[in-house]
């Protein structure tokens, strides 16, 4: 293990984190008791004050994963070593700015996100909010610590796919990764249920216009599954700087790499504004907390009060 991860710190050095064979753009600095291993200030800085510790945390993230598991990936080579590589990576990937100053906390929290079980094997249906129609909810096991809710509307024929939301939780706090829509097909099931969610919108500013009406809808349900399910705080993840860095590794410029950072940032804040506004869920700010909703949109109203 040691020897893992002192060759996968120099390879996040050289901005070169090879997994199986291939090359991956996984970038990060680091200080090792003082020691630093630095290489461009456009990476973060991981500051390891205990390196046995941090081995020690490490194995049992491992062993973790291995307990909850049942799939392991699948490589063509050193399969012990490049599980370890593969694993500790997503540790950092999903990382904020602020996790690689303190990454005996990070790996502990990363522990707790493969331990939660607040909605394994949940598979849900409750009655929709438009005539013989059902609202089906799902929660799956995503990448390593991550799980997805899928929530729908179907009727017999047809299923309208409304944002999917990646999350994880740990200590009775929910972190939000991703809210991820789907294509429209255009579909008359599809139309008929947008239609009926366009009441939403109404009495709302434009500039709070940032999402769309079945955005919110994930959002405000998946936040209702939260707190019956006694989850106190939530979190909106806007930046992982070695995330950022892989997607963006190769655009040049600067300023288009900020711009986009500050698109995304900007649609969390207004849209978080935007349910303040609809509901008092959860306050504006990145880091929310779920409070006691009072909910003033009739249909809204409707759908939360539908998941008993």
């Amino acid at each position: 293990m040691n020897n893992i991860i002192e060759e996968l710190i120099h390879e996040a050095f050289n901005h070169n984190i090879i997994i199986d064979g291939k090359n991956n753009y996984i970038a990060f600095n680091t200080i090792i008791n003082g020691n630093e291993l630095i290489n461009g200030d456009k990476y973060p800085t991981l500051v390891i004050n205990d390196y046995d510790e941090l081995i020690k945390k490490l194995d049992l993230y491992i062993r973790t994963y291995l307990k909850n598991t049942s799939t392991l990936p699948l490589f063509q080579k050193e399969k012990e070593k490049n599980l370890i590589k593969y694993l500790v990576s997503h540790i950092f990937i999903y990382a904020e700015n602020k996790d690689f100053k303190n990454p005996i906390e990070l790996i502990e929290t990363k522990i707790n996100f493969l331990n939660d079980n607040t909605f394994k094997d949940y598979n849900k249906t409750f009655e929709g909010f438009i005539s013989n129609t059902k609202l089906n909810i799902k929660s799956t096991n995503d990448e390593i610590t991550l799980k997805k809710m899928y929530i729908n509307l179907s009727n017999n024929d047809d299923i309208f796919n409304f944002p999917t939301i990646t999350y994880a939780i740990s200590n009775e706090e929910c972190y939000i990764y991703k809210i991820e829509e789907y294509k429209l097909t255009n579909s008359s099931f599809e139309k008929k249920v947008l239609k009926e969610l366009t009441q939403i919108n109404k009495n709302i500013n434009k500039e709070l216009l940032v999402c769309s009406p079945q955005t919110l809808v994930s959002i405000l349900i998946f936040i209702k599954l939260l707190k019956d399910n006694n989850i106190k705080k939530l979190q909106v993840v806007t930046y992982l700087p070695v995330k950022y860095n892989m997607c963006n590794f190769k655009i040049n410029d600067l300023k288009k790499e900020l711009k986009q950072l500050e698109n995304k940032t900007g649609f969390y804040k207004k849209t978080f504004k935007r349910i303040n506004k609809q509901t008092h869920m959860i306050n504006e700010e990145l880091e929310t907390y779920i409070y006691d909703e009072n909910i003033t949109n009739s249909l809204l109203n409707t759908i939360i009060n539908s998941l008993h």
